[in-house]
């Protein structure tokens, strides 16, 4: 942390993305932390008890994990810095842990860092 504030790597805006995305892994229920999930063509999740049976019939499960992370840029879209990384299973909500990721960064940066 300290050597990236030293070359001035962080914008003054602190502009963060969180981006929470499902890694998939084979079928093998020794993936520890891993779930199994329903998804559509697109493979986006939908609720198994929700989706209608026509729907139901074009999606699959699948087991995976939930990738979170946290990213640092300026306006201009010039870098990307990761600023957090975190593995889930797949059906934890990316939200709590991009708040925990931003909490942990402040903490470590210290607030007002950035500039």
């Amino acid at each position: 942390m300290q050597i990236l504030k030293q070359h001035r790597a962080f914008d003054p805006e602190g502009i963060f993305l969180g981006d929470g995305s499902c890694l998939f892994v084979p079928d093998n229920p020794n993936y520890e932390g891993s779930v199994r999930m329903l998804f559509d063509a697109d493979n986006h999740p939908v609720s198994s008890e929700t989706v209608s049976a026509e729907k139901r019939a074009k999606c699959r499960w699948r087991r995976c994990y939930k990738l979170v992370s946290l990213v640092h840029t300026n306006r201009a879209g010039d870098y990307f810095l990761f600023a957090g990384l975190s593995v889930q299973a797949g059906n934890v909500h990316e939200g709590p842990v991009l708040w925990g990721m931003v909490d942990g960064f402040v903490e470590a940066a210290g607030r007002g860092s950035l500039a």
